[in-house]
């Protein structure tokens, strides 16, 4: 499966409002960010293992991009909350912060 990497957020949809109207949402917006995609090969280890176990997925990515069935995507701990959900205009998806990205990490604490 595919582990999706970003460095910044585009639009933030909070997982909780997967139980609220759709008309409830609180969302933002970002721009200059950056996608790098990353398979299962190139985890550590490598395989499809996910650092969050979100949505009942056991710690394995997944998804197929729906908001019910987000994507798997890594990220620098502390820039999205666990198991937060994002929609990528890109894309044409949805994905949850599932799996942490060392060199995101690096990235954002020196604010690229």
């Amino acid at each position: 499966m595919l582990s999706l990497i970003f460095r910044a957020l585009l639009l933030v949809l909070p997982l909780s409002s997967l139980a609220s109207p759709l008309t409830e949402r609180a969302c933002s917006t970002r721009s200059g960010v950056t996608h790098t995609f990353y398979g299962f090969p190139d985890n550590d280890p490598p395989g499809p293992a996910t650092a969050y176990n979100c949505g009942g997925r056991n710690n394995v990515a997944g998804g197929v991009g729906t908001y019910t069935n987000p994507l798997t995507f890594a990220s620098a701990p502390g820039e999205f909350t666990t198991c937060e959900v994002i929609y990528v205009p890109y894309l044409k998806k949805y994905a949850r912060f599932e799996d942490y990205c060392a060199q995101c990490t690096t990235d954002w604490q020196s604010g690229k």
